[in-house]
């Protein structure tokens, strides 16, 4: 028991003693509250959050097999990956740098005795051999929580690559999915300009057979074949663009070009729907990976805050060994060469030239940089929430205003090929009609396009269906 009645007493007049003085602290950042948000997101009724797949949502087994490549060979997720087994190592290495040491130690020096210094003769004026043998071991009492803090810190750290591995993951979905969604709008362009080529022939054709006929000018039919051209050039280019989103598709799903042969035409729902639930502000602190990675690295700055307090207090070591040390190799191992000890050392700064103050200056600074983060974090998420949801409410009015005209458009064509039918109308004017229904079309398809890809933004906005349960802990 002497030995921890030593401790104790050492450590009590350590603490009664003076130590080196931490100084003035560096003001401490606050973290934003996304309650304080809330104005600009109250436009929808309350709905559930995205599902953890919420790209199914869309029907397309094509799109699903791709996300499935990517979330398995996607070399940005091997990295984010590797990241988390960094973290691990690193808090496995922490945890044990911080527990009881023991080492087995061999030594065998060659040494010449000082006769005018503590060896006596016959030893003092000599050459022999010294041996030692022993198991040694230590042990820092984290009587401050230093241990504990820099543990925590490590913890957080860890926990921060699980969560920043999920937002890559919902990052490079959202990406696939625009992507799908881009491809399958080229591919329902190719059809509608498809429409477009046998109207303007048909209208090429009439101009030619009127200009014959003398009732148009040579520049009509001209003009005929270049908008047919015009035509061919968009449907070229429209082409061009499903083999660069082919293979842009394939590299996000981690493969080559290979892949890219393999995707055929999309077969989107565009019914897919999704609106904001009444407490979105609060929730986006968990519902977001990047949200809950950086809210985990501000309690890591935080711990590393305290352990950097702990140095101005006093270190209590304990120190044990047990063993063979002798004079003269050949006596290491007998008997009288057995040596054993136990007791503490002790660290106290009293002056350190403020090496401690500056070091508890980073990590008061590292504290405030990572809250300034996440406080932008939030500002952008409610930002990037927020626009999705005008995106898809302003599409969904501009939809209804073009089914209205699409209407229009539509019955007055019927009217013109009615009237053509009953020798009251020429064919020209049904031709112009049906431009006007194609052209509508057009219009359709590129709002349903941007009424699809604001869908995707407000999922991967909202989260994804991440949520800080489904995540293990790190141990």
């Amino acid at each position: 028991m002497r030995p921890i009645r030593m401790i104790l007493s050492l450590t009590a007049a350590a603490v009664l003693s003076a130590c080196a003085s931490m100084g003035e602290q560096l003001p401490k950042a606050q973290l934003a509250s996304a309650s304080t948000m809330t104005g600009a997101l109250q436009t929808r009724a309350t709905a559930a959050w995205p599902t953890e797949a919420w790209w199914e949502t869309l029907g397309d087994q094509q799109l699903n097999r791709l996300i499935s490549h990517a979330l398995e060979s996607a070399p940005s997720l091997a990295v984010a990956k590797a990241r988390i087994d960094r973290a691990h190592a690193l808090t496995g290495l922490t945890e044990g740098e911080n527990g009881p040491q023991l080492s087995l130690n061999a030594e065998a020096d060659s040494i010449h005795f000082q006769r005018n210094y503590i060896y006596p003769p016959p030893l003092g004026g000599t050459t022999d051999s010294t041996g030692r043998l022993a198991l040694d071991g230590s042990w820092e009492l984290d009587f401050f929580g230093k241990h504990r803090a820099e543990l925590d810190a490590a913890l957080s750290q860890e926990l921060a690559a699980r969560y920043e591995a999920q937002a890559v993951a919902l990052a490079l979905s959202a990406r696939i999915t625009r992507s799908y969604v881009q491809l399958a709008h080229e591919y329902e362009s190719i059809k509608l300009l498809d429409a477009t080529l046998a109207q303007r022939q048909a209208l090429l054709d009439l101009n030619r057979k009127r200009t014959t006929a003398g009732l148009d000018a040579a520049s009509d039919s001209r003009l005929a074949n270049a908008s047919l051209s015009s035509v061919r050039q968009e449907k070229l280019a429209a082409q061009e663009r499903i083999a660069l989103l082919n293979n842009q598709l394939a590299a996000l799903a981690g493969a080559g070009p290979d892949l890219a042969q393999t995707i055929k035409a999309p077969t989107l729902r565009t019914d897919a729907q999704i609106a904001l639930p009444s407490d979105l502000p609060v929730e986006l602190v968990s519902r977001r990976a990047d949200i809950a990675a950086q809210r985990a690295r501000v309690e890591g700055a935080m711990r590393n805050i305290d352990a950097a307090k702990t140095l101005f207090y006093p270190n209590v070591n304990l120190t044990a060994f047990i063993g063979f040390q002798s004079i003269g190799l050949d006596k290491l191992l007998q008997a009288d060469s057995r040596t054993i000890g136990i007791g503490p050392a002790l660290h106290l700064p009293i002056f350190d030239g403020g090496t401690l103050r500056s070091n508890l200056r980073v990590s008061e600074a590292a504290f405030n940089g990572d809250v300034a983060q996440y406080n932008g974090l939030i500002v952008d998420a409610v930002h990037e929430v927020a626009d999705a949801a005008t995106s898809q409410q302003a599409v969904e009015r501009q939809l209804a205003e073009q089914a209205i005209a699409q209407d229009e458009v539509t019955h007055a064509e019927k009217l013109a090929t009615l009237r053509y039918s009953h020798g009251l109308g020429n064919e020209l004017a049904v031709l112009v009609a049906q431009d006007r229904v194609l052209s509508q079309q057009r219009l359709r398809l590129d709002l349903q396009t941007r009424q699809q890809l604001a869908w995707v933004d407000l999922n991967r906005a909202l989260g994804g269906g991440f949520h800080t349960n489904n995540i293990p802990a790190a141990h």
